[in-house]
């Protein structure tokens, strides 16, 4: 029999019901489970510190470390940031959900409450709470790790604590099903465990290259369909008439809502996991920078060589990113 040490990380007071409903939830499957896996709840409710001298990071990566399989809640409130450079500004709860998705051999279960453009239902009460009560700069950090969470493998975005609960029932039961039948210590069992590592660094490195795949497509459409028909035909009219027809000037104004929605996805796509692609991240990131010349123009601009110099500047962002 295999155990299968389990934690829960979350904000604690305004996600108790949360918690306690994963608590529940995890002894249901282990008592489904008996005589085949042990689902041990590892969670800090079930901890005792070592000792005093720790530090409230360093516990919880510990927590984290013993545990296989993770479930992190995320609702309205980003949680307490400690003063700890291993932080880097991060909270608690956020410093726990990388590490574990750092290592290899966890499993790392992400729920997520729904926000505004979800269903108007949800938990009324946790979010009034939580918004006014949270400093604007964790509000922020709250938006930027959701957005994080967007990639992760395991997600799920619930309405309420009964659809929470159906969910967790759910994902607990398909990754007990998917485990291997295998009798523990056995030569096949060694054999899985030995190439378990082996496949999933395998598909985490597939699972990057669609990722990288999905930016260079962005980036080739940005290309087409923004930069091309800009600068090989409107660009040179406006230079040589020194204004644009109303014809030119509502195709400018096209292919700038073209480029807004192009720069707004690759906002998104440019969280990419791994260290590998800092480069190309830099260079989207230029690119959106260099692209809010016109989005965020309080006046459009009249000078043509003024816009021509800027668009330059966006079109050789993006080049090189799109050839990175």
């Amino acid at each position: 029999m295999t155990t299968i040490n389990t934690i829960v990380i979350s904000t604690i007071d305004d996600l108790k019901a949360y918690r306690e409903a994963a608590s529940a939830i995890l002894i249901e499957i282990a008592r489904e489970t008996t005589g085949r896996h042990w689902i041990k709840d590892n969670s800090m409710e079930h901890q005792l510190q070592i000792g005093i001298a720790e530090r409230p990071l360093a516990v919880s990566k510990r927590w984290v470390d013993e545990s296989e399989w993770i479930i992190l809640i995320v609702g309205f409130a980003y949680g307490t940031v400690v003063a700890d450079p291993e932080a880097e500004g991060c909270s608690i709860t956020e410093c726990e959900y990388r590490h574990a998705a750092s290592s290899d051999k966890k499993k790392v279960f992400v729920f997520v409450a729904g926000d505004e453009t979800y269903q108007a239902s949800h938990a009324e009460d946790l979010r009034r709470a939580m918004r006014a009560s949270q400093p604007q700069a964790s509000r922020d950090s709250l938006a930027r790790f959701r957005g994080d969470l967007e990639r992760a493998l395991y997600l799920s975005q619930f309405d309420n604590l009964a659809i929470f609960r159906e969910q967790l029932r759910a994902t607990l039961r398909k990754a007990v099903n998917d485990l291997p039948s295998v009798q523990a210590g056995t030569p096949l069992a060694k054999l899985i465990r030995k190439v378990t590592p082996a496949i999933q660094d395998f598909t985490r490195k597939v699972a990057r290259i669609t990722h990288c795949k999905e930016v260079h497509d962005r980036l080739h459409d940005v290309r087409r369909h923004v930069i091309c028909p800009t600068r090989e035909q409107l660009v040179p009219c406006w230079l040589r008439d020194g204004v644009l027809s109303n014809e030119m000037r509502h195709s400018l104004n096209m292919n700038m809502a073209r480029l807004a929605k192009h720069t707004g996805a690759l906002e998104t796509l440019s969280r990419l996991p791994g260290p590998d692609e800092g480069m190309l991240r830099a260079l989207i990131a230029k690119t959106i920078a260099l692209s809010q010349f016109w989005l965020e123009a309080e006046e459009p601009i009249a000078d043509p060589n003024d816009f021509a110099e800027k668009f330059d500047k966006l079109t050789g962002a993006a080049e090189k990113a799109f050839r990175e």
